[in-house]
């Protein structure tokens, strides 16, 4: 018997059965069913996942269990080996799939690459839930710089950076959008990526980078959730912010503050137990 003429309501359980990279798969068998995909409702599903690492873009879901769900990856048409090729259209855009692996492999032909991927999120988006919470990773290598597209707006945040320039487009694109609640900074020593008070109010931030100091990231954090990694940090300056914490002075609203430092030379821990 044909899938599309089971009754609409056998439809809907079967797809929220079925893994997310094989309802997109379905997708783009036909218009009909790309409307059925876009009909259906993933109650499971509770954050969708961008990330970009250099000319590679993939898209997955969370779901109520926190498992990791892959639906599309797209990539230089370059990288897929020819004999696993099939041709596909996505949203209007030429693209040859993989739907073996358990990410669908979209290979671009066209350049620049970031108006399909718009088309790409859209379609994801359309059929998962538009209204879902987003979380962004952006990371780059040597040929590539970040990529963060303006059209998303995450509740979580993951980026790497390693110019000046990515330090600004990055500085740029997170006072555009609505305060997260998660960000994840990694960047080279010679970029200051704090001074934005979006860092400060967020709830969760977690900081790797080796010039960074705790005296200019902790006084100024109103959040709960604080990781500074291979940051400078003194005994004096704990001794500072535990005497205001034990005091009512500050930071009331923090419950963990994780400091890795990457040079313990002088750090007297005694005066700290003390």
């Amino acid at each position: 018997m044909k899938f599309l003429k089971f009754p609409f309501v056998v439809q809907q359980e079967i797809l929220r059965f079925l893994d997310p990279n094989l309802v997109f798969n379905l997708s783009l068998l036909s218009s009909k069913m790309g409307r059925l995909t876009h009909s259906c409702v993933f109650k499971g599903i509770k954050m969708i996942c961008y990330n970009t690492t250099g000319p590679h873009f993939t898209f997955s879901v969370i779901n109520q269990e926190d498992e990791v769900l892959g639906i599309v990856s797209i990539r230089p048409r370059r990288e897929l080996r020819s004999e696993i090729k099939r041709n596909a259209r996505v949203s209007g855009v030429d693209a040859d799939v993989d739907p073996v692996t358990n990410y669908t492999t979209i290979l671009l032909k066209q350049s620049p690459h970031e108006p399909i991927v718009r088309k790409i999120h859209d379609h994801v988006a359309a059929i998962f839930g538009k209204q879902l919470p987003y979380w962004i990773s952006s990371h780059t290598n040597s040929q590539n710089k970040l990529f963060i597209p303006s059209y998303i707006k995450p509740k979580r945040v993951s980026v790497e950076v390693k110019s000046e320039e990515d330090a600004n487009k990055f500085d740029d694109w997170i006072q555009m959008i609505p305060q997260p609640n998660h960000i994840t900074v990694i960047a080279s020593a010679a970029i200051t990526v704090w001074d934005n008070p979006k860092f400060h109010r967020v709830e969760t931030l977690n900081m790797m980078n080796p010039n960074a100091t705790t005296q200019d990231i902790l006084p100024r954090f109103k959040g709960k959730y604080l990781v500074l990694n291979r940051a400078y940090c003194t005994d004096l300056h704990v001794v500072e912010f535990l005497h205001e914490w034990q005091t009512n002075e500050g930071f009331q609203n923090i419950k963990l503050v994780d400091i890795f430092m990457q040079f313990t030379t002088g750090f007297e821990q005694a005066r700290i137990r003390e």
